[in-house]
């Protein structure tokens, strides 16, 4: 494919338009097809309905899920064997009457895609104004399921590194990567695209959504206490939470496992991700496989799993499969209990959790603009990232 060079004074960038459904029914399966085209995210190109405040298409920052993106009713039953874990009133999802409503750009709006490149081969082909063009298979299967949103039904573009830049050219690589802060930030929606479905995933989002449901709120601007007193939180919490939801019973076959290898997957690992997640927001998306769950959930999940890691723990040793409840002696024998797992998909991993509130507290402070105040939380982020390149670093 000819990429014509972007005007850099103008704050242009490359974004897709996905064809979808609304566009024809040929689309709804089959190989991706797309639209390239150049836009500016110059405060110039601001539409003027955006320019006078007046209400816009997706001000509201809700991404529309379809009951199918949803974590299933049917996943919650299974969360806790002896207990009934009853799913979470669903929060608004309508987007309300915006038919008709103008774009916050003079050209639409868009949304930003942080993912992880994986494994060159195999590759996919798609087909970008008539062309081929091939992507790696964790790109492709991104596109192929954000098609089916309303959101990019509705016509948002999607700005994706592997194609709205010009790999080729190292010198606008360069100079796309130094914008990337501005690109990422200038987005109506960064989306989380973590991979396929796999290793009982739904389960996990499933837990995680139950959990971040609960009627608590320790993390965000709406903390009386600050970020001093974590365990007077935790406790204060646990009297609400734990006992009455998550204590009455031990997890469910197969959870902790599928938690476990949630939380491993490459996606949390890489570098990139520490400045695109902390240039979201709590409402960010988080798709994985066909469901979609929000980054507030996974925060609040993170704090639970952290602050309570030493019953976790145990649970996950009694629904292991095959059982070994005799592994568990007291709350104090884990360490034995992890020797004897031997496997470091099964160790539990605190630093896990201590990444992603890491992440969040990053986000947080960038949404208040306090610039470099977490330069000590960015810099063991990214030591303790996976990067392609050392360089990268």
């Amino acid at each position: 494919m000819n990429y014509k060079p972007l005007d850099i004074a103008e704050q242009e960038i490359r974004v897709i338009t996905l064809h979808t459904v609304a566009d024809g029914p040929e689309y709804a399966e089959g190989p991706v097809h797309c639209r390239l085209e150049h836009v500016s995210i110059d405060p110039a190109s601001l539409s003027e309905p955006a320019k006078q405040g007046l209400p816009l298409r997706g001000s509201n920052h809700i991404w529309t899920l379809d009951e199918n993106q949803r974590v299933g009713c049917d996943d919650f039953p299974k969360l806790f064997r002896y207990k009934r874990a009853d799913p979470p009133l669903a929060e608004g999802n309508q987007h309300g009457a915006e038919d008709g409503l103008p774009w916050r750009f003079g050209w639409g709006d868009y949304v930003a895609l942080s993912y992880v490149w994986g494994s060159p081969s195999p590759v996919r082909k798609i087909f970008i104004d008539g062309v081929p063009f091939y992507v790696r298979t964790n790109l492709e299967l991104a596109l192929r399921q954000l098609r089916k949103y309303r959101r990019i039904q509705e016509g948002f573009k999607i700005w994706v590194d592997a194609i709205s830049i010009n790999q080729d050219d190292v010198e606008e690589r360069s100079e796309q990567v130094a914008r990337m802060k501005n690109i990422f930030k200038s987005a109506w929606h960064v989306l989380v695209w973590l991979g396929k479905e796999k290793n009982n995933s739904d389960l996990a989002m499933a837990m995680i959504t139950y959990l971040g449901s609960a009627p608590h709120n320790i993390y965000w601007n709406t903390n009386p206490f600050g970020r001093w007193s974590p365990k007077a939180l935790y406790y204060l919490v646990r009297c609400f939470v734990t006992t009455y939801q998550v204590g009455a019973g031990t997890l469910g076959s197969g959870l902790f496992a599928a938690l476990t290898h949630f939380f491993n997957r490459p996606y949390w690992k890489r570098l990139w991700i520490i400045q695109e997640i902390a240039l979201g927001s709590p409402g960010t998306p988080v798709l994985c496989g066909e469901k979609c769950i929000q980054w507030r959930d996974v925060v609040k999940t993170s704090i639970y799993l952290l602050n309570d890691k030493d019953s976790i723990e145990k649970d996950g040793l009694v629904s292991y499969e095959p059982p070994m409840q005799h592994l568990v002696v007291t709350k104090w024998d884990l360490t034995r209990d992890r020797l004897t797992l031997n496997s470091g998909l099964y160790q539990f991993a605190g630093s896990l959790w201590k990444h992603l509130l890491s992440l969040a507290e990053l986000q947080a402070d960038e949404a208040r603009d306090m610039q470099g105040s977490d330069w000590k939380t960015a810099l063991f982020l990214s030591r303790t990232a996976e990067v392609t390149d050392e360089r990268d670093r």
